[in-house]
């Protein structure tokens, strides 16, 4: 099989699996792991210069993986919009050995990650079925701006029209993609990098209770929870791990004496910080369209936390196998997280549970069923 991997963040030469953190990512280096897959063809959207550059420079991948860098060889905005079609062609010819199909049988995927992967396959038009993964519902995704949102379902809806296969780890887009006779939606949910489990505690500064928020910060997030446990509970030290997106949270958490804010880390980074904590948690707001698989609960339990989080979701407890603790109410979240009576799960429970929920073998099932 093989399979054209586009909207991938950076190209697959400057993939280090362990700082690995975004889902796009983990299925780009689960695919080059897969036996299944015979050429991984990961495009990204560059400049002209680099397109010639890359024609002289070897290929540093192994001879599975090749990263193809393409850009428009001609002009083509405004009124030589029409050279499009030509730059396609050529582009082609540059890299006819990584575009030609070898026979009849050969399967070939075109995986798009999220619109702008759409977009780019959309340029290329390499043959093969159109797999479209979106991890969210982003139908409805509170930090599109309003004005984009016609847009954006004006382009789901042509997505729809095309792809043979969604995939997405939320319920509700897939039920919107079910509109398309054509299309074959999986639920496919987030994962690990790896199922080892390492619940070696970091030894604490502080006799508090040390919690961790590891994530993006983003209006999705249950604001007014996360602040009232901060203020409440000013003995606490709160870690949190991750970057703005279209708000300023940051800034806003920065008032308070008890939080250490950290930006965006690594993955073995923000392990580190992770081993350090008592408990972890999640905070989303309650939202039929988020409807999501979290994966900074993959990794808190996969370091051994307890995890506590608001009960975001109907299916939250289903799929997390009931090892995390679901609060309706502020009152019982604050209890989780105090009472050491709530345990994290035992080891060989975690261990169970991450086993098939790695990366690799989450990519492998998805092969299988594309294959029936």
């Amino acid at each position: 099989m093989k399979v054209f991997y586009y909207g991938a963040d950076q190209p697959f030469s400057q993939i280090i699996a362990e700082d690995i953190n975004r889902r796009n990512m983990a299925y780009l280096y689960a695919l080059s792991q897969s036996p299944t897959v015979d050429k991984l063809v990961c495009v990204h959207r560059t400049t002209r210069s680099m397109v010639f550059t890359q024609l002289f420079r070897k290929n540093t991948n192994s001879e599975k993986v090749f990263d193809l860098f393409y850009a428009p060889i001609l002009p083509e905005r405004g009124l030589l919009k029409f050279f499009r079609s030509i730059n396609s062609w050529i582009l082609k010819m540059i890299y006819w050995k990584h575009f030609k199909v070898q026979n009849e049988r050969e399967k070939v995927i075109n995986w798009c990650y999220w619109p702008k992967g759409y977009r780019d396959w959309k340029y290329l038009q390499t043959k093969g079925k159109l797999l479209f993964d979106s991890d969210h519902n982003i139908l409805n995704d509170p930090n599109t701006p309003k004005d984009d949102q016609k847009d954006r379902e004006r382009l789901l809806v042509e997505i729809g029209s095309r792809a043979n296969f969604v995939l997405s780890a939320s319920r509700t887009m897939l039920k919107w993609f079910s509109q398309f006779p054509n299309v074959r939606g999986f639920l496919a949910m987030n994962g690990v990098i790896t199922d080892k489990v390492n619940n070696s505690k970091i030894a604490s500064t502080t006799p508090n209770k040390e919690i961790v928020y590891c994530g993006t910060l983003s209006k999705w997030i249950k604001k007014e929870w996360l602040f009232r446990l901060i203020s409440e509970h000013p003995e606490w030290t709160f870690h949190i791990v991750g970057r703005d997106y279209l708000c300023n949270l940051s800034e806003e958490l920065m008032e308070f004496e008890n939080v250490v804010l950290y930006g965006y880390l690594p993955r073995k980074k923000a392990d580190s910080v992770i081993g350090k904590a008592d408990v972890a948690i999640a905070l989303y707001e309650k939202e039929a369209h988020i409807d999501v698989s979290s994966m900074k609960i993959f990794d808190y339990l996969k370091m051994g936390k307890k995890v506590v989080t608001n009960n975001f979701h109907p299916h939250l407890l289903q799929d997390y196998e009931s090892l995390i603790y679901c609060a309706d109410s502020y009152d019982k979240f604050q209890e989780y997280i105090n009472d050491d009576a709530y345990l994290a799960p035992k080891d060989e429970v975690i261990a169970s549970f991450l086993k098939n929920k790695t990366w690799e073998q989450i990519v492998n099932d998805i092969l299988s069923r594309i294959e029936d």
